[in-house]
């Protein structure tokens, strides 16, 4: 999208520290948003629940990616969540 810096962030529904910052990514999102230098990423994926990776990123707003059949966790090598790339 023509960012010169981005950070990839995956986090699962379920996980307590990725709940914790939510509200955080939620206004960060924001903010990048208008930035023409920096951009932010967020992947949900893992989630145990139907409909619970959709739910979390709905939550997040309009720039989350689900990410339901785990296809980027497995490229991302994601062990552990959050997972940040900068």
């Amino acid at each position: 999208h023509g960012k010169k810096h981005c950070t990839v962030v995956y986090i699962a529904p379920w996980c307590p520290a990725c709940k914790q910052i939510e509200p955080q990514l939620k206004d960060f999102l924001v903010k990048v948003e208008k930035d023409p230098d920096y951009g932010l990423l967020v992947i949900v994926g893992d989630g145990i629940k139907p409909g619970e990776n959709e739910a979390t990123a709905d939550a997040l707003g309009e720039k989350v990616i689900v990410d339901g059949q785990k296809v980027l966790r497995r490229s991302l090598n994601v062990s552990y969540y959050p997972t940040v790339y900068l």
